[in-house]
């Protein structure tokens, strides 16, 4: 990580430690990535995610979106933090930051920086990129659903 980052990481308030046996492992030949779960999400009342730091919009609750199959995932980084990820995409609210990098990456095919929230710089989780598509994957205590305002 760039040194240039180190003070916008913040250490998890609930990371749980886990072994690597005890976590889903992702498919091989990159991520399959769907608009939307399965399930119809444009009827969400006008619900937004929120940064749970200041409260700022980050995306509509209908930007959630599956990535190989699933909204959220478990992973955990190098350091053996445990992570629970929500994937959007867009999310306006949130910028990527930093350099991108492939190493450790948690979805094959994609490099990832880190994101903040745009109005606060609370760091929210990570922005993927692929070759033909990007989306956030937000620490799931990091967000909340909040009524749009």
């Amino acid at each position: 990580m760039d040194s240039e980052m180190q003070p916008f990481i913040q250490a998890p308030q609930h990371a749980v430690p886990m072994q690597a046996k005890d976590l889903p492992g992702s498919p091989e030949g990159g991520a399959k990535i769907t608009e939307k779960p399965k399930k119809a999400l444009t009827d969400q009342g006008g619900r937004m995610v929120v940064c749970r730091t200041c409260g700022a919009p980050l995306a509509p609750l209908c930007a959630r979106m599956a990535v190989n199959g699933s909204h959220t995932h478990v992973f955990f980084n190098p350091h053996g933090l445990v992570f629970e990820v929500a994937c959007f995409f867009p999310a306006p609210g949130a910028t990527p930051v930093g350099r991108s990098t492939v190493e450790f990456t948690w979805f094959s095919g994609h490099v990832w920086r880190v994101a903040l929230c745009k109005a606060c710089q609370a760091h929210l989780g990570w922005h993927f990129q692929g070759d033909s598509h990007s989306f956030f994957g937000f620490i799931t205590n990091a967000i909340r659903e909040a009524d749009a305002s």
